[in-house]
């Protein structure tokens, strides 16, 4: 058996921590010990850890999450080890999933997994799989160059002797001491990846990343650090550019991103902070991005002004001013005019977040699941079936849910109470549920009539589906996908089971909604009045209630 060390570094977690040393005590690998490094605190979190039997607790004067983490390592005795923040959780199969797919790649320096956004409350708010990078080393170091592809470190079964091989976390940084030492892994080493979900990332007002300029900061350190290593390589150089640009923007999107693009005059007060930002991090990028973004704006306006004026006026536009008058300043019948289109940050092959935009927040198109759920939670009451797992049953319903069942076709979730296919489930009695919850399902459903048909047999009368699937989208290859919907096709779709008149079909986004959700930026980058605006020619998300006639007895 392999032993494996689960390392939790704590500083007044006291809050969480019983809950992620629990989680490691459910893990299905037998051979696991659990290190909880008291960095300093000032709460019980020492006592509740010693409080567990099998918990062995290094304690420490404060010094930071980066000499914790050193700690724990020092003290373990694993090949193996996981690093689990005190306010996370680890799944029951990670463990065992992780060294499942290391054993095939035995040079790997870790192996990678995905996880579960969860709330203050430990509820499920979200599924994240992993980022796969195919192509080695080299490849996974330029990913990481443009932007972190492992979001929660927790994710990373590693191998012990590659974190020491590159010398362990700098304790100088906080945070981004993660970031810093896969950065350093990634030089020397590879990373292996797998499809299981196994570990749950928990947001909260407390969390480090909430701190947006010194978050910004010191990854912005750690790119810089990385500069000798890409100045050379025309690839790396520009994933580094990316990266740059990337983290700019990734917490404070008002404060760095004016200077990150060169127009540091932009912004005020807000924009001067994160001038000093990045002088003080990666100076050589500032004044190159500076150099160049002063030399193409003003190439840009004399390309602009003499394309323009000659169709705007004519070859003389002098004359025609002199001819038209005013007229020449009437409304065209072009929003914008040709060739005056500033494409700005979306002038790029590569998304801004390939992971429908998980890493900069909430998806864009949960703007839309989530409202039309809430708008219909007086729905979920009773007996209620939803997919994947009871996040919308149990957020919506509350106590009006008398009994909270899960339906999955992958016998490996944990959370499933029901292992079947929706398109073919004979298996589950008619007229079972007051309710049942279908987003972002039917896409991956090769025979969505069958589905459709299997949950008007499964729902009481009277009872109601509430069903998202995808517009204009972003296609996620790590699952089968098989569609997406205009509300034509819902409609004809539903109607082949429901009768017409019980069924209600929404559209949901615009043009500027579905660009931003295919370049992956997160809903708080939008106006709620932009998100809100529908143009059924640009449908992001469809949505639809449907009612199985008759009435529960």
């Amino acid at each position: 058996m392999t032993l494996v060390s689960i390392v939790i570094p704590c500083f007044n977690g006291e809050q969480f921590l019983g809950e992620a040393i629990a989680s490691c005590l459910a893990q299905e690998h037998d051979d696991v010990e659990i290190i909880v490094v008291d960095d300093g605190s000032t709460d019980r979190s020492a006592a509740v850890a010693e409080s567990v039997v099998g918990v062995r607790v290094v304690k420490q004067a404060n010094k930071g999450p980066g000499a914790a983490r050193n700690a724990g390592l020092q003290a373990s005795g694993g090949e193996f080890v996981v690093f689990l923040d005190a306010d996370d959780r680890l799944l029951p199969n990670a463990i065992t999933d992780g060294l499942t797919a290391i054993q095939g790649d035995t040079q790997a320096a870790g192996t990678v997994g995905g996880f579960r956004w969860i709330n203050e409350s430990g509820n499920v708010t979200g599924i994240v799989p992993p980022e796969i990078i195919a192509g080695g080393r080299e490849a996974q170091y330029e990913a990481m160059l443009r932007r972190s592809f492992l979001p929660m470190h927790a994710v990373v079964l590693y191998r012990k002797a590659a974190v020491i091989d590159v010398g362990g976390y700098d304790e100088r940084l906080t945070p981004c001491e993660d970031f810093d030492l896969d950065c350093r892994l990634l030089r020397k080493h590879h990373l292996s990846f797998h499809h299981a979900i196994v570990a749950d990332y928990r947001r909260h007002t407390s969390n480090a990343s909430s701190d947006a300029a010194r978050m910004v900061s010191t990854a912005l350190t750690v790119m810089g650090r990385q500069y000798p290593y890409v100045r050379d390589d025309s690839t790396l150089l520009s994933a580094f550019n990316d990266g740059v640009r990337f983290w700019a923007t990734a917490y404070t999107n008002d404060t760095v991103w004016p200077a990150a693009t060169g127009n540091w005059l932009a912004g005020g007060r807000r924009a001067l902070r994160g001038v000093a930002v990045l002088i003080r991090n990666v100076p050589w990028w500032f004044i190159a991005r500076t150099r160049l973004n002063v030399r193409a704006a003003i190439r840009s306006r004399r390309e602009r002004a003499a394309a323009w004026l000659p169709r705007m006026f004519g070859s003389d536009p002098s004359a025609q001013l002199r001819q038209r008058g005013t007229a020449a300043f009437q409304p065209r019948d072009l929003p914008i005019p040709i060739g005056m289109v500033r494409l700005g940050d979306f002038d790029r092959t590569e998304p801004i977040d390939r992971a429908f935009g998980f890493w900069r927040g909430w998806p864009v198109d949960r703007h839309y699941i989530d409202g039309f759920i809430g708008r219909n939670a007086a729905d979920i009451h009773g007996r209620v079936l939803e997919i994947k797992d009871s996040d919308y049953t149990l957020r919506f319903g509350r106590t009006a849910v008398e009994v909270a069942e899960v339906l999955d076709v992958d016998s490996q979730n944990q959370m499933a109470t029901i292992i079947a296919d929706l398109a073919d489930a004979p298996g589950i009695p008619a007229n079972q549920y007051d309710c049942i919850i279908l987003t972002q399902t039917l896409h991956i459903i090769y025979d969505v009539a069958a589905a459709i048909a299997t949950v008007k047999r499964i729902l009481k009368p009277g009872g109601v589906v509430l069903a998202t699937v995808p517009g204009i989208t972003k296609i996620d290859r790590t699952s089968p996908w098989f569609w997406s919907f205009t509300d034509t096709a819902v409609s004809r779709c539903f109607e082949a089971s429901f009768p017409a008149d019980h069924i209600v079909v929404e559209n949901h986004g615009n043009v500027l909604a579905a660009t931003a959700f295919l370049q992956g930026l997160a809903l708080h980058e939008l106006p709620v009045e932009v998100l809100d605006f529908v143009d059924p020619e640009y449908t992001v998300t469809v949505c639809v209630r449907a009612v199985k006639p008759g009435t529960t007895a």
